[in-house]
């Protein structure tokens, strides 16, 4: 009989071991991998890309339960995301629609993406919606202008919530090369 021979792995501990978390981020639709790193910097940096979400922390940091940190700085990153794509959901909105709100408000809101107030012809956004792709953030905010200007329910609501369901499939597939149709239902 054979013996097998196994060769051994020392592990050496005196060098730093660098762990890969298991962790993601839903980011535009995207399943990003979230790694924590730390740099001989003064203040948190982000750096995003197709694959993964790079947090960077000062090294005083280092060895401490940075749970509340890292959310803080999750959250301002879908904050500053949403500005932008917010925005260009709104202009799509507007174009489609053919009006448009007095303003809009970035916001944590409990339990919902958007609400509307309609006194004021508001739209309010959570930041959290930027954890979904482009489709459903521009048909959440078609919704929202849509439920500023009729009842949501009314005839005129249905009727307006079709063209614009209409108007934004073909514009997703000239603008957006989008092959995904609207998300939205009546």
């Amino acid at each position: 009989m054979k013996k097998l021979s196994v060769k051994s792995n020392i592990i050496d501990i005196t060098k730093p071991v660098t762990i890969k978390t298991y962790l993601s981020v839903s980011v535009m639709g995207k399943n990003l991998s979230l790694n924590v790193n730390y740099a001989n910097i003064n203040l948190p940096e982000v750096d995003l890309n197709n694959k993964e979400m790079n947090i960077y922390l000062p090294k005083r940091y280092e060895g401490k339960d940075n749970i509340e940190i890292i959310s803080k700085i999750l959250n301002k990153t879908y904050k500053e995301i949403a500005e932008r794509e917010i925005l260009d959901s709104m202009e799509i909105a507007r174009y489609i629609l053919g009006f448009a709100p007095e303003d809009f408000f970035i916001q944590d809101i409990k339990n919902l993406y958007c609400k509307t107030i309609k006194k004021d012809m508001v739209i309010v956004v959570n930041p959290n919606i930027v954890k979904y792709n482009k489709t459903v953030i521009d048909n959440t905010i078609i919704r929202a202008f849509c439920k500023l200007r009729y009842k949501e329910g009314s005839k005129k609501y249905i009727e307006t919530l079709k063209y614009a369901i209409k108007e934004y499939d073909i514009y997703a597939k000239k603008y957006l090369n989008n092959k995904e149709k609207s998300v939205l239902a009546i």
